[in-house]
């Protein structure tokens, strides 16, 4: 699938009771990760590991804008043993359990930890 032709990686994701669309972005030349313009919408690091694959799934969102809360508003509100849904066009449908929750400043964040290869299935999901 060309992902870039379609701008769609899944159709989407539900978080507690928080629907989604997927978009894919980029590493910026600044060396950030990009983010969809839309608040309402969440970012997929593309290239990258995608839903299903072993290693760090990447996926970006707001947490709010200037017009009040965006689509990561209540991610604080996740726990251990939350879900996370992760379906594609054809309603095919992915499931990752939220293990642990942490809270980084920009400055402070473990890219390394975020971003490196694993043999495991993740999640990481940042603002």
């Amino acid at each position: 699938m060309d992902i870039k032709k379609s701008g769609e990686i899944f159709a989407g994701y539900y978080i507690n009771s928080v629907k989604s669309k997927i978009r894919p972005v980029t590493i910026l030349a600044n060396g950030q990760m990009d983010v969809p313009k839309d608040t309402d919408l969440t970012g997929i690091l593309y290239p990258g590991i995608l839903p299903g694959e072993k290693g760090n799934v990447i996926i970006d969102g707001h947490v709010d804008s200037y017009t009040g809360p965006a689509v990561f508003y209540n991610l604080k509100k996740l726990r251990p043993g939350d879900r996370i849904i992760v379906s594609d066009k054809k309603k095919h449908r992915l499931i990752y359990t939220v293990v642990s929750t942490e809270v980084f400043t920009p400055a402070e964040a473990p890219v390394e930890r975020i971003f490196s290869k694993t043999d495991e299935y993740r999640m990481n999901l940042i603002t």
